[in-house]
């Protein structure tokens, strides 16, 4: 059990708090189709702060994977073709910028900050035309925010918190999905990823299938707004956590 937990570098503290917001996140992506990284960064900061952004990423993608392969009728590829050209490009800055700094007080911080910035752009009533400019505008920072804090959804949330509710689910986990792999690929050219990354992602696979499974029982009885309250009050109050920690 002791060699378990060295080769995640992970106590089992760390590993029973990244197994939860692993749960919740997931189950509440399945959903929502772009809360996985808002709920799921402030927490894993908390309990295994050298494993952001790298375990967010990889644990994100077989939630997103198989939140996709049922939604594609709903995706609308014309949009966010444009909003992954600018997702790609802010990964790879990203990457470079971690790659220059590696201070996980820094990145600690970005999370926080960047958490809240997600819950402020979810009260807003802020409107932004879907247009090219947008979508790469967004795609881009999207990539910049998911690769260096591993949570990306603000700025694509901003551009459709306005649309359906099936549309939005469909095509932004199509978006997260591809933008996943890119900032994925983005950490990997810089050698970001270690393989205690890796290793810990296949120990919470457990909490991945559970919550996906959580995910489908409430897909068929909640909608966006019946989450919004929960999302939005975890995601706060886990960044302000991780913000006085991290600076005091």
């Amino acid at each position: 059990m002791t060699t378990f937990f060295a080769l995640i570098e992970a106590t089992p503290a760390a590993y029973a708090g990244c197994f939860a917001a692993i749960l919740i996140s997931s189950a509440t992506h399945r959903v929502t189709g772009q809360a996985c990284g808002l709920i799921c960064a402030p927490l894993i900061a908390l309990a295994a702060p050298s494993h952001i952004p790298a375990l967010i990423l990889l644990c994100g993608l077989p939630v997103m994977i198989y939140s996709f392969k049922g939604d594609w009728s709903e995706i609308r590829w014309g949009e966010i073709s444009y909003a992954f050209v600018g997702r790609v490009i802010g990964a790879l800055l990203a990457a470079t910028l971690i790659a220059a700094i590696a201070d996980k007080k820094f990145v600690s911080v970005c999370v926080g900050i960047a958490v809240l910035l997600g819950v402020a752009i979810s009260l807003t009533r802020f409107t932004v035309a879907i247009n090219k400019a947008s979508l790469l505008t967004a795609g881009f920072l999207s990539g910049a925010m998911a690769t260096l804090t591993s949570v990306g959804a603000p700025p694509m949330g901003l551009l459709y918190q306005r649309q359906s509710f099936g549309h939005v689910r469909a095509t932004l986990n199509a978006f997260f999905l591809f933008g996943a792999l890119a900032s994925v690929g983005a950490l990997l050219l810089y050698g970001l990823i270690k393989a205690s990354d890796v290793g810990l992602t296949f120990a919470l696979v457990p909490a991945i299938w559970l919550g996906t499974r959580v995910g489908d029982g409430a897909l068929k009885r909640m909608t966006i707004r019946s989450l919004r309250p929960f999302t939005l009050s975890i995601s706060t109050f886990a960044a302000v956590v991780l913000l006085l920690r991290t600076l005091w």
